[in-house]
């Protein structure tokens, strides 16, 4: 592990590092949200004449 130490000391890892999180973040920003997922139209709900299940 120490060679990790010195390895993230030199300038040019912490600016490569630094590349890679904005990277990062925007590959993320372009996926889609778990919001744009979901769907509730209420087309594939259970018949109104279902039982439903009742908690105790």
């Amino acid at each position: 592990m120490p060679h990790v130490g010195r390895l993230t000391m030199k300038r040019s890892f912490v600016w490569l590092t630094i590349l890679v999180w904005v990277m990062l973040a925007g590959v993320m920003s372009m996926a889609p949200s778990a919001q744009d997922q979901t769907v509730n139209t209420g087309e594939n709900d259970l018949p109104e004449d279902a039982p439903s299940a009742v908690t105790e």
